[in-house]
């Protein structure tokens, strides 16, 4: 992807952000990979898990290594540990993982992980919540962007919606918490049935977003190609959308995206804007 076409996407959000009344608006989904930005507390070089390494911290206690296993043992260990922290697999190793313990062990390990009060929010989460967003989506438990929005100054602050009950009358800008947030709202959004059963049981949730799909330029952050996240909600909203699924942004750094994987996002709809082609 040449630079001259990066600059053309980032020269449109940057139109919405400016004049949303004349381009129109803009609004971004959070996801994990966004909070790699904050800044920790105590140690340094220290930063809130992603997606996968959740879901390692699952797999080694589901299926904890043994001394006494041969080469061949370890290896099988090491490749089925790859494959179930990857991609889809996450969710279905989360249903494994209750099924086996139970609910409350699993938010216990979330909130263990991540570590929320061990974090405080970065630069680049200051900068994100000054741009003029008309609403701000995250799947993210952490609550790095609410404390956020009490840091910085605004001529219209951000409603925090950290349930469905919380939409009726909330008023834009609104920061939405589409999956649960540390530590009250619960349960977590992490496992198969969760989400299987998301578009029944937070109906509101899924129509705010595909409003905000159908009025504003959705901008998506902090995601990998294969998030489960990011492949639910596209899934879902593809669901309902079908051939008039409005274009989304993909932003973030994609050198390793191979052609094929590029070609199918692209066929989705999904305009990947990879800004590491900007880091020469």
């Amino acid at each position: 992807m040449g630079k001259e076409l990066i600059y053309s996407y980032i020269k449109e959000i940057a139109l919405r952000l400016k004049d949303p009344r004349r381009f129109g608006a803009a609004s971004v989904m959070i996801g994990a990979g966004f909070s790699k930005n904050a800044k920790s507390k105590g140690m340094l070089n220290v930063q809130p898990p992603n997606w996968s390494e959740l879901a390692d911290r699952m797999y080694c206690e589901l299926y904890p290594e043994s001394e006494q296993w041969d080469e061949k043992q370890k290896k099988e260990w090491e490749c089925q540990r790859i494959i179930k922290t990857s991609g889809k697999n996450v969710t279905k190793l989360a249903e494994e993982y209750i099924a086996d313990f139970d609910r409350n062990k699993i938010n216990h390990l979330l909130e263990e992980a991540i570590a929320d009060d061990l974090f405080f929010p970065g630069e680049i989460h200051k900068k994100l919540l000054r741009l003029c967003w008309a609403d701000i989506f995250t799947t993210n438990y952490d609550t790095l962007l609410e404390r956020t929005s009490d840091l910085i100054f605004r001529e219209s602050n951000y409603k925090i919606v950290y349930s469905q009950n919380d939409l009726p009358g909330s008023i834009k800008p609104r920061i939405v918490k589409l999956h649960g947030s540390i530590p009250q709202i619960k349960p977590y959004v992490i496992c198969d049935e969760d989400y299987r059963t998301y578009p029944i049981k937070y109906s509101a949730m899924v129509n705010t977003v595909q409003q905000a799909m159908l009025e504003t330029r959705l901008c998506l952050i902090g995601f990998s190609g294969d998030d489960p996240n990011f492949q639910s909600w596209l899934g879902w909203l593809r669901d309902n959308m079908g051939e008039y699924c409005p274009k989304i942004y993909l932003i973030g750094i994609y050198e390793n995206l191979s052609e094929p994987e590029r070609k199918l996002l692209e066929n989705k709809q999904i305009t990947i804007v990879d800004i590491s082609d900007l880091a020469d």
